[in-house]
């Protein structure tokens, strides 16, 4: 009978792995080189993979303890409902939400693209990257609008368009165009900036 791992030592070695495994699939290549161009104070897997053990070395105490001091200083909980839900019903999810992570105090809202690289209006930048694994024969694209900075009105409306967009759009490029075998939209909030994202995985188109 083989001995019972304990489950924080077999949650860090899933963790680890992760990391090690990370930016090697086209997909999340092209997601890596995005926040790579956008976030001020990106880290990558690799620096991730180097804290992790300060991060786990008081155990699983001391994880939650600092779970319970990040809550502690307050959280920003956005949801986004659709489709068929009353607005109580919706209003009583986010209740329910807030009430699981214990109630917290919500934080103040972050100054305008603070954390943020600010696209110029109308600017247009293209960035490529050679895949890391060469026999991976896919190839990824993310299309990415920056809409400017978050506001609760603006986050619904980019929330509602991923909504609207997502059959049709995967109807066209997947269906119609065969264009890749993953196709995909949704709004984006990164480092309190709103965007907008369309991406392709292919094996068959460059």
């Amino acid at each position: 009978m083989k001995p019972k791992v304990p489950r924080m030592k077999l949650l860090l070695t899933q963790v680890e792995l992760k990391l090690r495994n990370a930016g090697f699939a086209p997909a999340d290549l092209a997601i890596t080189e995005r926040l790579r161009c956008l976030e001020t104070a990106w880290l990558s897997a690799a620096e991730l993979l180097d804290q992790l053990p300060a991060v786990t070395a008081e155990g699983p105490e001391g994880l939650m303890a600092h779970v319970a001091r990040v809550l502690g200083g307050g959280v920003r909980l956005i949801a986004y409902v659709g489709g068929n839900v009353a607005a109580d019903e919706a209003k009583g999810l986010f209740e329910a939400a807030a009430g699981a992570l214990g109630n917290p105090s919500p934080l103040p809202s972050p100054p305008p693209l603070g954390r943020c690289v600010a696209l110029p209006k109308g600017s247009r930048a293209v960035r490529t990257v050679p895949g890391r694994n060469p026999a991976d024969e896919n190839c990824a694209i993310d299309l990415y609008w920056q809409l400017g900075a978050e506001t609760a009105a603006a986050s619904a409306r980019a929330s509602l368009l991923e909504h609207l967009m997502y059959e049709p759009l995967f109807n066209e490029l997947r269906t119609k165009q065969q264009l890749g075998y993953t196709v995909g939209c949704s709004a984006r909030n990164t480092q309190g900036a709103l965007g907008y994202l369309v991406s392709v995985v292919s094996a068959t188109h460059g």
